[in-house]
């Protein structure tokens, strides 16, 4: 939870950035993203529980700390 908070915050940051912060920032996203699918396969949890879904759920995941 720690980690998502610090990257919600850096998020905030780098919206003031203009073009190069949102780029930097869905990249941001993205290796969150895959530091969250790394996790899982560490605990056991299916790669196919997530993989489907993967697409759509990055863009739920940005549009919601978006809000915030």
């Amino acid at each position: 939870m720690l980690l998502v908070l610090h990257v919600w915050m850096v998020h905030k940051r780098l919206l003031t950035e203009g073009k190069r912060g949102l780029l930097v920032q869905e990249s941001l996203f993205d290796t969150l993203w895959d530091n969250t699918s790394d996790r899982m396969y560490k605990k056991g949890i299916p790669e196919i529980s997530v993989s489907p879904r993967r697409p759509a759920a990055r863009p739920s995941l940005c549009r919601c700390v978006a809000r915030r």
